[in-house]
């Protein structure tokens, strides 16, 4: 059983969120952390956490990506 499920992420510069194919959450900001709960969203079994990052520059260059996840049991 999940007692917390936490996302920490951000993207150079626009990222989007998806948990087991549904849209979660969107931002568009390089210079912030972004915390999503994921506790609610995320059930038994497997689940499957997607990003999508894009480079908004004029420029042809890679979108910067970094993201953690930190999940705690009730157990421990």
């Amino acid at each position: 059983m999940i007692k917390k499920a936490d996302c920490y992420y951000t993207a150079d510069d626009f990222v989007e969120l998806h948990i087991n194919e549904n849209l979660l959450r969107r931002f568009r900001n390089k210079k912030v952390l972004y915390k999503v709960t994921l506790a609610d969203y995320i059930h038994s079994g497997k689940n499957i956490l997607t990003f999508k990052t894009t480079n908004e520059s004029d420029k042809d260059s890679p979108a910067g990506f970094i993201a953690a996840v930190k999940i705690e049991s009730m157990d421990g």
